[in-house]
């Protein structure tokens, strides 16, 4: 055994020679610089379903002092959980002089954000980058549906995976994820959609008859009109849609590998207004049909999947008909209710703006092609010529890269669990498995007393929902 530090360190040397230098979950995240410290956070605006206000309980836990701004009735969750809160119910132009005058007043030092891209938000975002302070930001996970993803302006996941990914594919190393924790639940996207329209409905309520908060603006349109109007229309058309479940069959038989998929997004997702240089879904539907038209091989299909947050929002069955109806337009399909994962695993390729579905792609083994800015858009993983070549030269997945890449993902910037259900047995209301940079935001216990059994809660009340939005479906 060593005797002293000079030993000890050549000793260490020697041994990491020895096993080839592999690399594991410690030797990936201790590197990192850690998110600054803070003891006084401001929660702009959260998530609709009142996921954020476990988050602040988490961390009122842990000593740190908390308060949520109130723009809407729907936060009244945090005061009803006796979360400190402040109410703003003023027209957004003067909310960036309102939010410099209350940091400064009340020595804020970390603001807490869900997607940076909301009106709000963005405000956040900036103001604090000028004043140097910690900015924390959470959003749906790119691993889906388990996942939520976690940064902060220094630990950016897209930042650190590029920069760490050359180094990833110039050699053999390998990455070992994390370990799943004990599950309490399965994700339930009917959960998440009837929590949102509960809270989305009684803020509307007090906005319009309470006279309360009606200065509020979001990325999309707060009108309860739009709204009901896209329920009904989207109700209609989930079980008009039913005999589409008949191609699954097909997927995996004669057009096995013979088809190209193209997953749509919600049209005022943050993704496609921030992250592409696209107008609207309309536009790259247009541009990605006529590529397929004129470069792709004959016998091969193109395939539109709806997404089903935006089902009853945009339907774009009359444009697809108008494509359909021009020359080699009769091999495109647009469809809704087909089995995803059965989508994937027999596709040709994927072609997609920047969706989490392009990882699920990946891992399914399906070349793909990015045409936004998307975390996995990096060398190796997705296609870099141009849609018209990719139809035809779009090459095999590296199946050891993408194991690589999902490993480096849930040990930086996806955290396992989500805001709005409780689906692992970890400390803390969230039971959210954070990633090791940002435990000790989180936890007052160390790192080895955190990965420990932890106490049973029981199981999540929302509905289980369909078995096609089980873990195993997506990836």
């Amino acid at each position: 055994m060593p005797k002293n530090l000079t030993e000890y360190m050549v000793f260490q040397v020697i041994s990491l020679a020895f096993l080839g230098l592999k690399i594991d979950h410690f030797s990936y995240t201790m590197d990192r610089q850690k998110p600054k410290l803070f003891n006084n956070a401001l929660i702009l605006q959260g998530d609709w379903e009142g996921g954020l206000s476990n988050v602040a309980l988490d961390l009122m836990a842990t000593g740190k002092s908390v308060t949520k701004v109130v723009f809407h009735a729907g936060d009244w969750i945090y005061k009803q959980k006796k979360i400190p809160t402040v109410d703003f119910d003023a027209k957004i132009n003067s909310f960036e002089a309102w939010l410099r005058d209350y940091i400064d007043e009340n020595a804020v030092d970390c603001i807490i954000l869900y997607n940076q891209y909301r009106p709000y938000n963005q405000i956040g975002w900036d103001i604090a980058k000028e004043l140097d302070i910690e900015c924390i930001v959470l959003e749906l996970g790119l691993l889906r549906p388990d996942y939520c993803s976690i940064y902060t302006r220094d630990l950016n996941h897209f930042d650190y995976i590029t920069e760490k990914w050359g180094s990833l594919v110039s050699n053999d190393d390998d990455i070992s994820g994390p370990v799943e924790p004990i599950r309490l639940g399965v994700m339930s996207t009917p959960c998440k959609m009837t929590q949102f329209a509960i809270f989305y409905l009684f803020s509307r309520l007090v906005a319009k008859f309470g006279r309360r908060y009606r200065h509020y603006i979001d990325q999309r349109s707060l009108s309860f009109r739009h709204h009901l109007a896209a329920g009904i229309k989207g109700i209609l058309r989930f079980q008009g849609r039913e005999k589409q479940h008949r191609f699954d069959r097909v997927f995996s038989s004669r057009w096995s590998g013979k088809y190209y998929v193209v997953p749509l997004q919600v049209h005022t997702d943050s993704q496609i207004t921030e992250r592409s240089n696209f107008e609207s879904m309309e536009q790259f539907i247009q541009l990605v049909s006529k590529s397929f038209v004129e470069f792709a091989p004959a016998n091969t299909k193109l395939i539109f999947k709806v997404h089903p947050m935006d089902r009853g929002y945009k339907d774009y069955h009359k444009l697809i008909k108008t494509l359909q109806s021009s020359t080699g337009g009769g091999r495109i399909f647009y469809l809704d209710r087909i089995h995803l994962p059965t989508l994937l695993d027999h596709a040709k390729g994927c072609i997609t703006i920047n969706s989490s579905v392009g990882i699920s792609a990946l891992i399914h083994g399906a070349p793909t092609m990015t045409m936004g800015v998307a975390a996995y858009e990096l060398e190796g993983l997705t296609y870099k010529g141009s849609l018209d070549d990719f139809w035809k030269h779009h090459g095999e997945i590296d199946k050891q890269l993408v194991t690589k890449f999902i490993n480096l993902l849930k040990l930086t910037s996806q955290a396992q669990g989500v805001l709005y259900q409780k689906l692992y047995a970890t400390p803390g209301l969230c039971k959210i498995v954070w990633p090791q940079q940002f435990e000790h935001l989180f936890y007052k216990k160390r790192t080895k007393e955190i990965n420990a059994p932890a106490e049973t809660s029981p199981l999540d009340t929302c509905p289980a929902g369909d078995s096609s939005l089980s873990p195993s479906s997506v990836v």
